[in-house]
C-alpha cells in the first residue's frame, strides 16, 4: 500500500496511522460520485418527463438513502423541493411492505 500513496497525486490526502487507514473526505465522496449523480441523473429525467413538475417533495426511502452524502446532494442539486428522509429509511420499503 505505501507504494500506492507514494505514487498517488493525492498521497497527502491518505494517512496510515499504526492500523489505522485515513482518507481525506474528498477521497471518500469520490468512491460514491458515479451512483450519486446517477440518482440524482435518474431524479432530474423523471422530474421533467411529460408536463412540468408539480412535485413539491421528494421522499428518499430504502437502504441508500440513509447516506448523509447522497441526502446531501440531493438537497443540493433540487432547492426548491423538501427532502425528506424519515428515520430508518433502510427499514421503510420493509415496513411498508409488512403493512400492505
Amino acid at each position: 500500500m505505501k507504494k500506492i500513496v507514494q505514487s498517488s497525486q493525492d498521497a497527502d490526502k491518505v494517512t496510515l496511522v499504526g492500523e489505522e487507514f485515513r482518507l481525506d473526505f474528498s477521497i471518500f465522496r469520490s468512491f460514491f460520485k458515479e451512483s450519486v449523480n446517477a440518482i440524482v441523473n435518474h431524479l432530474q429525467s423523471l422530474l421533467k418527463e411529460g408536463k412540468p413538475s408539480k412535485a413539491e417533495a421528494i421522499l428518499m426511502v430504502g437502504g441508500y438513502s440513509d447516506s448523509p452524502l447522497l441526502a446531501e446532494t440531493v438537497r443540493e442539486k433540487f432547492p426548491r423541493l423538501k427532502i425528506i428522509v424519515p428515520t430508518d429509511a433502510g427499514l421503510a420499503v420493509l415496513k411498508g411492505a409488512v403493512i400492505f
